[in-house]
């Protein structure tokens, strides 16, 4: 039987970022910042492990959540006999999850620069609600999800010479599948571990 591409990139994902928790040097890191993906712009969060490979190379994996769009829209009408307000409210985000390489390419006592390189998958949950008031009341809500898989490039700067450092990431993401998209994150990292 073959396998969909998707759940094969999910298990080698998953697999990826399992390993990280046991190797040498590991470390643990939280990051937030700004996502601009198509005309949508959003705040981001997200976790994730990394371990050493060698001295200028880290295996990691990480999950990271964009609520990227929520909004309302308003419209009032008066069909002659009585007056109609159609109210629309919509919302979506996306999650990720997604696991691959860091070697270091400037490593010292007091800073370490970065380049990574990864592959993952996405899933999209987006839901709207609709209600008319007026003569005839009629309220109706939809939501759905689409998955895919996503490749990302990087790097970053991590500043501090003990357990804890801190710095700035920047990301070039590309979205494929279900939500077809480019994004840019912005972020500060904070990294506990070596």
């Amino acid at each position: 039987m073959r396998r969909a591409p998707y759940t094969v990139m999910n298990r080698i994902v998953c697999v990826c970022f399992l390993l990280t928790l046991p190797a040498t040097g590991a470390d643990f890191y939280g990051q937030a910042g700004y996502q601009w993906t198509a005309s949508v712009n959003n705040g981001y969060i997200g976790a994730g492990a990394g371990g050493r490979v060698s001295k200028l190379l880290k295996i990691f994996g990480e999950f990271n959540f964009a609520p990227s769009a929520s909004g309302t829209a308003t419209a009032t009408t008066n069909p002659g006999a009585g007056t109609s307000t159609v109210s629309v409210t919509g919302r979506a985000a996306i999650w990720d999850l997604d696991a691959g390489l860091k070697p270091a390419v400037a490593k010292r006592d007091n800073f370490e620069f970065y380049l990574l390189g990864s592959i993952g998958f996405d899933r999209v949950l987006a839901g709207s609600e609709t209600v008319v008031a007026g003569t005839q009341g009629f309220t109706a809500a939809t939501s759905g999800s689409k998955s895919g898989a996503l490749v990302t490039f990087g790097g970053g700067l991590l500043f501090g010479s003990g357990r804890v450092r801190v710095g700035p990431e920047v990301r070039y993401l590309r979205y494929f599948g279900g939500f077809q998209a480019n994004a840019v994150r912005i972020g500060i990292v904070l990294d506990v571990g070596r």
